[in-house]
């Protein structure tokens, strides 16, 4: 069979020739979303580990002062 001759169609050989194109689009359409991802994944580690930091800040300000000890008012029986 001649590549000039063919019994395929003109729809058949346009779908052929798209076929590639097309997978490489969705290809760096799903690339695009998977960095977008990434980036949004990172974000919220950083965020994480401020809180956690901040929070163990906090925990050290606070093992600083003396423990409250509260004076609860005598009754008479």
């Amino acid at each position: 069979m001649s590549i000039f001759k063919s019994d395929e169609g003109e729809f058949a050989r346009f779908e052929r020739h798209m076929k590639p194109i097309r997978a490489l689009n969705e290809n760096r359409r799903l690339k695009l979303i998977r960095d977008e991802l990434k980036k949004d994944l990172q974000l919220q580690r950083k965020g994480l580990r401020a809180l956690k930091s901040e929070q163990a800040k906090l925990e050290q300000e606070l093992k600083r002062f003396a423990p409250l000890q509260l004076e609860l008012p005598l009754k008479r029986l």
